[in-house]
């Protein structure tokens, strides 16, 4: 895979434990998902059992037009095994590439 893709990632607090995240939506995008993207996270939530506040976090926002927006932080865990259960062949061996963040000392 020649051009890779970054998932950015970036630090946060799930069930009051310090965790790394990234933002389902780019995970979306980076594993070329024909499906709309509430339908796609709503499903493989149901799916394979991931659970709020464990797995992800969900953050209502307003778009700048003042539409609703859904917005869900999942740790690199499970953007790891929906990486690895994405029918995309470049992501196939589970290989998701994620911008970590640099610690700063």
């Amino acid at each position: 895979m020649s051009n890779t893709s970054l998932v950015p990632v970036f630090s946060g607090t799930i069930n009051n434990s310090p965790a790394l995240l990234c933002n389902a939506r780019e995970l979306h995008k980076v594993l070329q998902s024909k499906q709309q993207f509430t339908n796609w996270i709503q499903n493989r939530i149901e799916t394979y059992g991931f659970v709020d506040g464990e797995d992800f976090l969900i953050n209502l926002l307003k778009t700048p037009n003042g539409r609703p927006k859904t917005e869900y932080h999942i740790t690199v865990g499970m953007g790891k095994e929906l990486a690895t259960l994405s029918p995309i062949g470049a992501i196939k061996d589970s290989s998701l590439d994620l911008a970590y963040p640099r610690n700063p000392g």
